[in-house]
């Protein structure tokens, strides 16, 4: 992983990654690395919504809650990620030249 890359990801929080960044092979595999450290309630949760796209309201129904928890729990799943993300990109760094 280039030292580019790791500064764009350093700044995840403040700015969305571009189109060409979530491209990169890097990236999707940061993304996976990042997904198999998470608990399995907020991965299955995160990949409910954003890669199957399911709405809150079919969460809601489907995991027999309401749509105020599914949101609670997208998000705290979604700061678990990010939180995971950072650290892992942070421990990246080292390796570089």
């Amino acid at each position: 992983m280039d030292r580019e890359l790791l500064c764009l990801y350093a700044r995840l929080d403040s700015e969305p990654f571009a189109d060409e960044v979530l491209l990169r092979e890097e990236t999707r595999e940061l993304v996976n690395a990042t997904m198999s450290q998470l608990p399995p309630h907020y991965r299955e949760a995160l990949e409910a919504k954003y890669v199957t796209g399911k709405s809150v309201r079919d969460l809601a129904a489907l995991w027999r809650t309401t749509e105020k928890a599914v949101e609670s729990q997208l998000t705290r799943a979604r700061k678990a990620f990010r939180a995971t993300l950072l650290a892992l990109t942070r421990n990246l760094g080292p390796e570089l030249p």
